[in-house]
């Protein structure tokens, strides 16, 4: 997404650009074609464990997000409450 704009918006000439996208985006192309078929047809366990692991990443994420929203909204809370007081 951005880096392509990026990439996109440089001197690079445009062959150039096309070919270095598409050989990008072959390998996940590849893996999500052969994740796909593959769940398909997968016994339901493995459904439950591409699910748990789904939602362990997104917890995970969701908590360094948090972290980091903290620790940037951190002055800004003092200084709030320093005002009220």
């Amino acid at each position: 997404g951005p880096f392509s704009y990026v990439v996109g918006a440089s001197p690079m000439p445009l062959g150039a650009f096309l070919a270095a996208t598409l050989l990008g985006t072959i390998p996940g192309i590849i893996l999500s074609n052969t994740a796909g078929d593959y769940l398909r047809t997968a016994p339901l366990w493995v459904w439950g464990l591409f699910v748990a692991l789904y939602a362990l990443l997104s917890a995970v994420l969701l908590w360094r997000g948090r972290q980091e929203m903290k620790e940037i909204n951190a002055p800004d809370v003092q200084t709030a409450i320093d005002q009220k007081v």
